[in-house]
């Protein structure tokens, strides 16, 4: 498999949450000052700091406590079906679970709302080099469409999965090749440098020879 997706791997490996305060949080007859802690650490994504503290809210606020520690907890799980669904190539299984994540807290540890259109991406490029080219299409076209924080390498690999098809199916598509050729024009635009991805030489020369 080429370099790009043992990178994409790599930004879909768990991250750690933050690590708390050694200290145990100690009861305090301030109501307000307790829950207040414990929601600002659940925002901060500090889930380890606030399970701790929402343990020492009042009698009157362990319903609030308890709604927290359910919401963290579903969100923990939907993560961890995530990366397990991730790491098994299960990519539409990895973008629910990411995506449910992120319902529950958009910006929680481990970026969900950003991982989930990885899966598209990682599809895409898993589909290109297992010769599904056009389902790599549809996969590519899906992420560019969402994000476009690695929109250089989706549009490189919806060239290289387009020109692929077009001399697959004989060389006779010309519409077809010149859609291929804006999506790398795209890519080239963009600084995309294809000098790692294991991609055939004919699609790599007829990127290098691009113009804009």
């Amino acid at each position: 498999m080429c370099q790009e997706m043992r990178d994409l791997a790599k930004l879909n490996q768990g991250k750690e949450e933050p690590a708390g305060p050694e200290t145990d949080p100690k009861p305090t007859t301030d109501r307000g000052t307790a829950v207040d802690k414990a929601k600002s650490a659940y925002d901060n994504n500090d889930f380890k700091r606030a399970r701790a503290l929402f343990q020492h809210v009042s009698s009157e606020d362990k319903p609030i406590a308890a709604e927290y520690v359910d919401k963290m907890d579903r969100y923990e799980t939907a993560m961890q079906q995530a990366e397990k669904a991730s790491r098994e190539l299960k990519y539409q299984e990895a973008r629910a679970a990411y995506q449910d994540a992120a319902t529950i807290k958009q910006d929680g540890p481990g970026g969900p709302a950003q991982r989930a259109p990885l899966m598209n991406l990682q599809q895409g490029i898993d589909e290109f080099y297992s010769g599904n080219y056009s389902q790599a299409d549809q996969q590519l076209e899906a992420y560019a469409n969402e994000s476009s924080e690695r929109a250089e390498l989706a549009r490189f690999y919806l060239g290289a999965s387009k020109l692929a098809r077009f001399f697959v199916d004989g060389a006779r598509d010309g519409a077809l090749r010149e859609q291929a050729l804006n999506d790398l024009r795209v890519a080239k635009k963009a600084g995309f440098q294809p000098n790692l991805q294991e991609v055939s030489p004919k699609i790599l020369k007829a990127y290098e020879e691009l113009s804009f």
